[in-house]
C-alpha cells in the first residue's frame, strides 16, 4: 500500500482502523504458540494495541518526508484504476522472486475455514476441496 501510494502520489484518506502488528512480533508468538501450545486450542489471533487508522498508518509517509498529499478515498481510487489499467510494471515483475499462490492452495485455505465452521460446505458441482491433515482444523 506504501509503495502504491508513493506511485500514485497521494494516499486515501480512510479512518477504517486496521491491525497491524510488526512482523517480528508476530514470529516471536508464533514460535511460543508452536512450542507451548494448550490442548484443543487450534487458532490464535494476534491483534495490535493500540489498532491504528489507516488515514494515521499513511500519515507516516509525510512523517518520513514523502510528499504524498492525502486526498478522497474516491480521487485515490480513481487515480488508482487509471494506474493499474495501464498494466503492471515489468521491471516489478523482474526483480521479484519466490512463487504465487495456486488453486490448490487456496483450495486447502477454503477446506481449513469449512472445516472450522467459518464457511460452508460447497454445494455447487465442481472439484471438491482438497484435503488437510486432521490435526490442522
Amino acid at each position: 500500500l506504501y509503495k502504491c501510494c508513493v506511485q500514485l502520489g497521494a494516499r486515501p484518506r480512510i479512518i477504517n482502523s486496521m491491525n497491524a502488528v510488526p512482523v517480528d512480533h508476530v514470529s516471536h508468538l508464533v514460535i511460543a504458540v508452536a512450542f507451548n501450545s494448550l490442548p484443543g486450542v487450534n487458532v490464535v489471533h494476534i491483534t495490535a494495541h493500540p489498532q491504528l487508522r489507516i488515514n494515521e498508518f499513511l500519515s507516516t509517509l509525510s512523517y518520513y518526508s514523502y510528499h504524498i498529499p492525502e486526498v478522497d478515498y474516491e480521487e485515490w481510487e480513481t487515480q488508482l484504476d487509471e494506474f493499474v489499467s495501464a498494466g503492471s510494471v515489468e521491471k516489478d515483475q523482474e526483480q521479484s522472486a519466490g512463487e504465487g499462490i495456486t488453486r490448490e492452495d487456496i483450495g486447502r485455505y477454503l477446506r481449513f475455514l469449512v472445516e472450522i465452521k467459518f464457511m460452508p460446505w460447497p454445494t455447487g458441482r465442481g472439484r471438491e476441496l482438497p484435503p488437510i491433515a486432521a490435526d490442522v482444523a
